[in-house]
């Protein structure tokens, strides 16, 4: 990605229309690209004192909060948003993750419900009620949601990791969790958690160095379109247990990873 070149056709865009606030929301998120998100933050307040209490300004800046790991100011950026426009269906989800992060279950299912009940197509709906559903042990219903997310919309990759997450926490089902990540990663090869998860799973049966090496590759692929940090670094862990445990057994002299006879 040019980041530099966008920042520069951002400029003159700024040029041409010194009060479009929609420029500084576009250069926030550049410079989110960037790894900067104090200069996203500085750029977002400018986009709200040209355009205040706008939804797309407090929707942005959520996910800003989001990123700096404010969730207070996040949750309360977006109830701003829903009440500048109240169906908004975006705002309605990304509220009902968080309010399901902060523990807060009920309160998160009526938000999803409002979300479904503005846009009942829109496969994020029921990906969300999906992790809701996990939430509360319902893995049945978690199961369902999941699969209606992945009918509404095949090239939504995060209903096919959830459901390969809950598939192997309900029932340590390798093989069937394996295929969902490998059905999320043929839905979005730029999905990197799907690799990370994949990886993972793979990692704890490997049993030649073979195998090893392709799980290697698979984190290498990850590792070079991953552009969210903590993601990265996880990425990066993964790898490095991945080729500590072949440099290890070929250092000792074993052939593959079953004990000896």
């Amino acid at each position: 990605y040019d980041l530099e070149g966008a920042l520069t056709a951002y400029d003159e865009a700024n040029k041409a229309d010194p009060t479009s606030a929609d420029v500084h929301i576009r250069r926030s998120g550049v410079k989110i690209d960037q790894g900067d998100l104090d200069a996203a933050g500085v750029e977002l307040d400018l986009a709200d004192k040209l355009a205040p209490n706008s939804d797309d300004v407090l929707m942005h800046r959520s996910q800003y909060h989001v990123l700096k790991q404010d969730m207070p100011a996040a949750e309360s950026d977006l109830r701003a948003c829903l009440t500048a426009r109240g169906d908004h269906t975006l705002a309605y989800l990304r509220l009902a993750t968080i309010l399901m992060h902060s523990g807060k279950i009920e309160e998160a299912d009526k938000f999803a419900e409002k979300a479904r009940e503005s846009r009942p197509s829109l496969s994020e709906v029921y990906q969300v009620k999906g992790e809701l559903a996990l939430a509360q042990q319902d893995m049945t219903a978690a199961l369902q949601h999941l699969d209606k997310a992945h009918d509404l919309d095949k090239s939504n990759p995060m209903a096919l990791v959830i459901k390969g997450l809950t598939i192997w926490q309900q029932t340590f089902d390798h093989q069937k969790a394996v295929a969902e990540f490998e059905k999320a990663i043929e839905a979005d090869e730029l999905c990197a958690l799907a690799y990370t998860r994949l990886a993972e799973i793979k990692l704890q049966f490997i049993t030649t160095f073979d195998e090893a090496n392709s799980v290697v590759q698979l984190l290498n692929t990850a590792i070079g379109i991953c552009r969210e940090k903590d993601e990265l670094q996880e990425l990066c862990m993964i790898r490095g247990i991945a080729q500590s445990q072949t440099e290890a057994a070929q250092a000792i002299g074993l052939t593959s990873f079953h004990p000896q006879g």
